[in-house]
């Protein structure tokens, strides 16, 4: 097996390992849609080699692709919307492998030369996407010491809660443009309450106005939906969320159309353990019904937070990806280099 660099110009020759990896994945979950043909995908795999320096390394035996893997440098600003959720730097890392009995042998060759490429850059976090379905696939992934960060989730529409406990002095109402305030805060709540926790990065007060920037005209589009829980008169939860008939770019090839998502959905922890969440959940569920027939309901949630995933597992989520992170410990990023220095020069 041979392990080359190439260029965007050899992209279209890896449609064969993506039309395998394609047809795969669809029959392994029918949460994802049918992708026949794979021309939007290697144009999204073009455009990051093009636009942010992503390096592609590809695993091939007597010249037949077997795998390969993409790796992006990626860098967001304290103010960016990305920021309030990921690292400000980090590299994203595609692995795409036609066969499945070819991963176990791909997979570590190609991030060995792709890590240390990416850690002589300064990227010493790593950051990949694996499908819930292929387990052999998010083994080897743990073995590299990646651990979970968060998950893509996917739920049916028809098989969702159609009801929720009565909760004594419950109100949940459609937030109107004199909400905007409210909305707001409970986000800033939400970060503030993850950053007391170890487990998620600190919070970054810049960003926090990226996630509702666009929140005056969301409420006055009918594509969009915000749902306010009051208790005896007090804001106790918000969930929010959208439908739309078609998804572009990326997002059309994880989710069928129409498709519908939910975007927040938190209550207040004095509140946790009544019914709330369930009860304020539920009159989404209800919207999105009302208004498209998407036969999905998808959201993310971070793994790290045993709360928050427990609450839509029992709601009937389950993952579709998996999003995977390895912090690289500084001293070993040069104990790295210095050993290639060393073999480069012959003393090894």
């Amino acid at each position: 097996m041979n392990i080359r660099k190439f260029d965007v110009n050899y992209l279209p020759q890896l449609a064969p390992v993506l039309n395998m990896q394609r047809a795969r994945v669809e029959v392994a979950d029918p949460r994802l849609p049918y992708c026949p043909d794979t021309e939007p995908i290697i144009s999204q795999l073009a455009k990051r080699m093009k636009e942010s320096s992503a390096i592609g390394y590809l695993a091939e035996q007597n010249g037949k692709p077997l795998a390969f893997m993409l790796a992006t440098p990626t860098n967001h600003e304290p103010d960016s919307y990305m920021a309030n959720f990921l690292p400000l730097s980090y590299a994203n890392i595609s692995f795409v492998v036609g066969n499945l009995k070819d991963a176990t042998k791909t997979l570590y060759r190609l991030y060995t030369v792709i890590a240390q490429e990416m850690m002589e850059a300064g990227y010493t976090i790593h950051f990949a996407r694996a499908l819930a379905v292929e387990k052999e696939i998010l083994n080897l992934w743990a073995e590299l010491g990646f651990g979970r960060k968060g998950a893509h989730a996917g739920a049916k529409l028809t098989e969702l809660p159609t009801t929720a406990p009565e909760v004594n002095g419950l109100n949940i109402r459609r937030a109107t443009e004199s909400d905007t305030s409210l909305i707001r805060h409970f986000f800033e709540l939400m970060q503030e309450w993850h950053t007391r926790s170890p487990i998620f990065h600190p919070l970054r007060q810049s960003a926090i106005p990226t996630v509702y920037a666009k929140l005056e005209e969301e409420l006055k589009d009918t594509h969009y939906s915000h749902f306010i829980a009051e208790l005896n008169g007090k804001p106790v939860g918000i969930c929010d969320g959208y439908w739309a008939e078609e998804r572009e770019e990326r997002a059309a090839l994880i989710g069928h159309s129409p498709y519908a998502y939910l975007r927040n959905g938190l209550t207040i922890p004095e509140s946790h353990g009544k019914g709330i969440g369930k009860a304020i959940c539920l009159a989404f569920y209800n919207w999105i019904r009302s208004e498209c027939d998407a036969p999905y309901l998808y959201l993310d949630y971070f793994t790290t937070n045993p709360a928050s995933r427990n609450f839509w597992l029992e709601q009937g989520f389950r993952p579709i990806t998996y999003g995977l992170q390895r912090v690289i410990p500084q001293e070993e990023v040069v104990k790295k280099i210095i050993c290639k220095g060393k073999i480069e020069r012959g003393e090894l």
